[in-house]
């Protein structure tokens, strides 16, 4: 067989490699669209890897400039579950950056209506939002480290690289044997042989110290291609993004260069040049070289670097929020809220006097805070939906069970909602600007050694504290204020804690069993209440916000439903009548 059958051979079996890998690449393509189709305006499938959850709020801490809702009030609204809900990113640099925005709310309406112009772009422009989500997915967020981790890992090997002379030192030696091969074959040759031999040896040395570092390079290499794609797609919105995009991977484009030699050889699938290659960086290192090049970038580089990633993950933060709203909009809905200021906060659609229940009327009531209808909350299945006017601070109260926490919730993530991503699950939503704080869900602090009343009035007292500083007003949400002490002396204190924080302007809505407190606040907050009914053996909720202090209790009624003893749940009604009749505890049956 001559030699012309046998190229002919191996130009086939190199164009049948060529096709099969173009066929490949292309179903992968159609795969991730298909995907891409079937996620968007879906929940994300709520799988917790603990890994990546330990680095998400990574650029959030990088970036914190104290005016973000602090880790109590993240925790006691239950944002972890909130953000899985929304995450609907594909990268590690939008997932990150959704974090910091939804805890970071706007204090100023002009930057959340340029994120609503955004947001409903991509969901219009079907074509734009695909091309951006199929980069994005090519970056991916498999890595249990962030873009910081990755910048701190480097930061160790700034100042163990070797520079300028040392790091050509191998290649110029192998130039001098060279040289004094031709001048003096003999000695030039045992020169060449020893200097090989080192330079082999020292290639393996260095590689092995470099080796930890490779893998922050080549997150930031997928981070610039990705840059560098983006930046060829044509948006009509986000200009800002798109100029920082195309300007600062411009400036890495030696990077990606150096690159692409430096990874290529460690793929590693046999291919002649690739051993040839690798053959010739151990005797030359121009892979070190390229190696310690990228990294001396970085290090220059750092700002630009982070600039980039926080334009491509606010891009992929819209299309998330857009996402989220398609599926809220095939749900329960959403409204854009509606900002009021000092001078227009008595003007707007309003509830009607006495009955907690909404009109579509003006607002007859000056001072309102926050107002909504049909208000509700988004992890529930089935929500029964709320409306009511925020007027100064509001103290509710009901039994067990029937609601009050959960409508706490719901107003404080609303709010949350309005100030950082525009939008409020509710048919209307109208409210100024605050700072949102909560004292809610918490738990004793066994490692630093607090008891559940300790970590109670810190909390409370982070909520005075952050009212005296200047600033938005605050809107503070207290759930079973000093639940943690005795009953005389936690309504004394309550009742003080909650009259300051109303008196200093704060917006304080406070969820109570403490019938007295609403009593003894009445000048300072209106009363609203949740109730149930009893039908034979059954208690049945409605859920739903009413005017007034509560007037039933359920406790006892609910050991009774449980299967308790019936003469213990005759002596327990009994002494609870005989207390609110005479103001006293008086023993039963030799009990007490």
């Amino acid at each position: 067989m001559n030699y012309e059958v046998w190229a002919v051979i191996l130009l086939g079996l190199f164009l049948v490699v060529c096709f099969c890998g173009w066929q490949e690449k292309k179903k992968l393509r159609k795969n991730c669209q298909k995907r891409l189709q079937k996620e968007y305006g879906q929940l994300p499938t709520l799988k917790k890897d603990l890994l990546r959850m330990e680095c998400i709020p990574a650029y959030y801490r990088a970036h914190d400039d104290g005016k973000g809702i602090d880790d109590i009030t993240w925790n006691d609204l239950g944002m972890d579950q909130i953000f899985a809900m929304m995450n609907h990113t594909y990268s590690a640099s939008g997932e990150e950056y959704l974090y910091h925005t939804l805890r970071t709310p706007a204090d100023r309406e002009e930057e959340l209506l340029v994120r609503e112009q955004e947001i409903l772009y991509f969901m219009d422009h079907e074509d734009k939002r695909r091309s951006l989500q199929m980069i994005f997915m090519r970056m991916g967020k498999k890595d249990q480290y962030s873009l910081y981790d990755y910048l701190g890992f480097l930061r160790e090997a700034y100042g163990k690289r070797k520079t300028g002379p040392a790091a050509w030192l191998p290649l110029c030696l192998v130039i001098l044997s060279v040289i004094l091969l031709f001048v003096k074959t003999g000695a030039g040759l045992i020169m060449l042989i020893a200097v090989i031999a080192y330079n082999i040896f020292h290639y393996f040395n260095q590689k092995g110290r470099l080796r930890p570092y490779l893998s922050s390079l080549r997150y930031l290499v997928r981070l610039i291609f990705a840059g560098k794609a983006v930046g060829q797609i044509d948006l009509e919105v986000c200009s800002g993004q798109m100029s920082e995009i195309r300007e600062i991977t411009k400036t890495f484009l030696p990077f990606l260069k150096k690159a692409r030699f430096v990874f290529a050889s460690e793929v590693g699938s046999g291919n002649p040049m690739e051993l040839l290659r690798d053959y010739v960086n151990m005797v030359f290192h121009f892979d070190l070289i390229s190696l310690n090049s990228m990294i001396a970038m970085v290090e220059s580089r750092e700002g630009e670097i982070d600039r980039l990633n926080a334009a491509l993950g606010y891009l992929e933060t819209m299309i998330a929020l857009g996402s989220y709203r398609t599926y809220l909009k095939q749900n329960e809905g959403y409204c854009i809220p509606e900002f009021m200021n000092e001078d227009t906060r008595s003007v707007g659609d309003g509830i009607s006097e006495g009955n907690g229940t909404a009109t579509d009327d003006k607002w007859r009531s000056p001072g309102i805070g926050q107002a909504v209808i049909d208000g509700y909350h988004p992890m529930l299945q089935k929500p029964v939906r709320n409306s009511y006017e925020l007027r100064g601070s509001m103290l509710i109260t009901g039994s067990n069970a029937s609601g009050k926490s959960t409508f706490l919730k719901t107003m404080a993530l609303n709010q949350l909602l309005a100030q950082t991503v525009h939008m409020a699950c509710a048919k209307k939503f109208q409210t100024l600007f605050y700072r949102i704080y909560s004292s809610m869900a918490l738990t004793d602090d066994l490692s630093g050694g607090d008891s559940y009343f300790m970590v109670e009035i810190k909390a409370m007292k982070r909520i005075i504290e952050g009212s005296a500083r200047e600033g938005l007003p605050v809107l503070c949400f207290i759930d079973e204020v000093l639940r943690g002490t005795n009953t005389v002396e936690r309504i004394a204190a309550s009742a003080q804690i909650l009259k300051s924080l109303a008196k200093r302007g704060v917006s304080c809505v406070a969820a109570t069993h403490d019938i007295e407190l609403t009593m003894l606040l009445e000048q300072w907050y209106e009363n609203y209440h949740f109730t149930e009914t009893v039908e034979g053996q059954d208690i049945k909720f409605s859920y739903r916000l009413l005017k007034g202090r509560a007037e039933s209790r359920n406790a006892i009624r609910l050991l009774q439903l449980m299967g308790y003893d019936a003469g213990l749940v005759e002596d327990a009604e009994a002494m609870a009548q005989e207390f609110i009749r005479s103001g006293q505890w008086e023993k039963r049956g030799g009990a007490l």
